[in-house]
């Protein structure tokens, strides 16, 4: 990496974003802000099919939720029900996810130690053996099937409340990205999600994806690697020590000193 300022896309949604630039600017890199995608409560429709689920019948053993999204959009309509909030224990993905439950005064019961993904949580010792468990993941629509899948599985009774979607930005953000490919002006991109690094490519010109696949990239979780290679990404791949702003810092800082 070069010894300038480093300039690093941040491809975050709006709104959420601007924590992590300012932690870059105070490690004087220099942050472009490219939203990819906006976060949005789930249809009517599907806000309904949550609510009845939260209604129906005894409540669940655990609530799931996936991502701090999911907390945000889920927990007001999980407050609504006491049966729920006093009997029913709660995990979550990762920290950022269990820091959005603190925001709302409550308390995860389990979350992984180290590998905060799909995958961390099911060597949870709660989710190695949960047969007969009543279990309701909180996530965005369209997500991910594998914990709900493997879950079911291993015997639990699985149902999903899909309370947030993800939507793709107008293109207009596609033409700013595509002034600063021709002009080198990008040496970093970090990626917190799998949504945001297809966007990032569905916004961006086709006529420049070869130079947006040569680009260094910094992902939130390794889960994303998959995605990297299925856009056939050949520049650098890096993935950060953990699921936050700070292991974004973390990572950025030993990319500056020539460890990474």
């Amino acid at each position: 990496m070069s010894q300038n300022p480093l300039r690093i896309l941040v491809t975050r949604p709006a709104g959420q974003n601007q924590k992590l630039c300012a932690m870059l600017e105070e490690l004087n890199c220099i942050p472009y802000r490219l939203p990819t995608l906006e976060i949005r409560p789930a249809a009517p429709a599907q806000l309904d099919q949550f609510k009845q689920r939260l209604k129906a019948g005894t409540p669940p053993d655990w609530l799931i939720f996936i991502s701090a999204n999911a907390v945000r959009h889920g927990w007001p309509l999980i407050a609504e029900h006491t049966d729920i909030v006093s009997a029913t224990k709660i995990a979550v993905v990762g920290p950022g996810s269990r820091k959005a439950l603190r925001e709302f005064g409550v308390t995860a019961d389990a979350m992984p130690e180290k590998q905060f993904d799909s995958e961390g949580l099911l060597e949870l010792p709660w989710f190695r053996q949960p047969a007969n468990e009543k279990i309701l993941i909180i996530r965005g629509v369209g997500g991910r099937p594998r914990l709900g899948d493997e879950l079911s599985r291993r015997g639990a009774s699985v149902e999903y409340g899909e309370c947030y979607q993800r939507l793709l930005l107008p293109k207009q953000g596609g033409e700013v990205l595509a002034d600063w490919l021709n002009q080198a002006a990008v040496d970093l991109v970090t990626v917190s999600s799998r949504e945001t690094l297809r966007n990032l490519f569905k916004l961006c010109p086709t006529d420049q994806h070869p130079a947006l696949r040569k680009l260094t990239y910094l992902l939130l979780s390794k889960a994303i690697r998959t995605t990297t290679q299925e856009l056939e990404i050949t520049g650098s791949v890096t993935i950060a020590p953990e699921q936050s702003d700070q292991g974004f810092v973390r990572a950025i800082q030993q990319l500056q000193s020539g460890k990474l």
